[in-house]
Parts: C-alpha cells; structure tokens; sequence
C-alpha cells in the first residue's frame, strides 16, 4: 500500500466526511419537506353522543 501516504489518508477521511454531511442534509431536506399528516379532531368522552 505504497499510495496510502499520509496525504492520501487525510484526502480519503475528508471525502467520507463530506459524503455523511451530504446524505445527513438529504436526510433533513426529505424529513422537513414531506406533507404533515392531517390533523384528527380529539375524542371528548365528556360530551354525550348523539345517536345516529
């Protein structure tokens, strides 16, 4: 492994930093972007029900 000099190494940690940055920020940029369920009325047990 003569080409693995220390240049090499430090290039090949920043490439692989870069790449876990990139796919994180994919991540979040799908996560914030997607439709929010819709928003569901809560049950109020307190309130008698109407017969239907």
């Amino acid at each position: 492994m003569q080409f693995m000099t220390r240049d090499m190494f430090d290039a090949l940690i920043i490439i692989v930093i870069l790449v876990g940055l990139a796919l994180a920020a994919r991540r979040l940029y799908t996560d914030f972007t997607r439709p929010l369920p819709p928003v569901s009325q809560p049950q109020d047990d307190t309130q008698p029900r109407r017969p239907e």
